[in-house]
């Protein structure tokens, strides 16, 4: 029987790697017998890397394909575009999710968010405008802006703040919860389906829970470490 050199978890027979911390299980048979690895092309320099330039051009060239095929397939029966706007509207805003990060990775992460929820904003007043106003813009506005606030507070939390995986579990369901109830309450004054929060309360009440009970187990490092052996040996 054979335990983990780092954590001392029991491993099984065959184990590649430790369940728990995820140690690499390297018995000395193995060691005597391995077949070195096959050597680096020597054309190569070493630790050369994929282009985060390249990536990004490929990406816009697999996002202006599928508005492409639809403006044809929208304009050739009768000469005339209509329902391929809102396709080209969403690979838009894809492409306002997914280029950014990959063109200059993680450094700019709060203009990302911005610009990400005026995207989301901007294509909701498109929808708004392409129906002849006969959408649900405020409504709409008033969900994104409370979603918003929410994602930033937990950004905030996280960048600012040293707070446990755990606890930060926590923070997101609890958020989920309490956006359900302001979603409720917002549709709630639009359109009148109750005077006060029904079906809202079961996700908060429920996730709200869950976040106490993962905090607790938070502040106990020998219950959470037992959980932990329990869970993944």
């Amino acid at each position: 029987m054979s335990y983990c050199v780092k954590c001392g978890v029991k491993l099984s027979p065959g184990s590649k790697s430790c369940p728990l911390c995820g140690t690499a299980v390297i018995s000395p048979e193995e060691q005597e017998t391995a077949v070195p690895t096959f050597p680096r092309n020597p054309k190569s320099p070493p630790g050369q890397r994929i282009r985060r330039s390249t990536v990004a051009l490929l990406l816009e060239l697999l996002l202006i394909l599928p508005p492409a095929v639809c403006l044809i397939c929208d304009f050739v029966p009768d000469r005339s575009l209509g329902w391929s706007y809102i396709v080209l509207a969403s690979i838009l805003l894809a492409g306002v999710f997914i280029l950014p990060p990959v063109w200059k990775g993680k450094k700019f992460l709060p203009f990302y968010f911005f610009l990400d929820f005026s995207a989301v904003g901007g294509f909701l007043a498109f929808l708004c405008a392409f129906t002849g106003g006969n959408w649900f813009w405020e409504s709409s506005l008033q969900v994104l802006l409370l979603a918003a606030a929410e994602v930033y507070i937990a950004w905030v939390v996280r960048i600012k703040t040293k707070i446990s995986a755990l606890r930060f579990a926590a923070l997101i369901l609890t958020e989920i919860g309490f956006f359900c109830l302001g979603l409720e309450i917002l549709l709630n004054r639009a359109y009148h389906f109750h005077s006060m929060p029904v079906w809202s309360l079961y996700p908060l009440v429920a996730l709200s829970a869950i976040g106490v009970i993962l905090t607790v187990i938070d502040r106990d490092p020998a219950l959470k470490e037992k959980l932990a052996r329990k869970f993944f040996t």
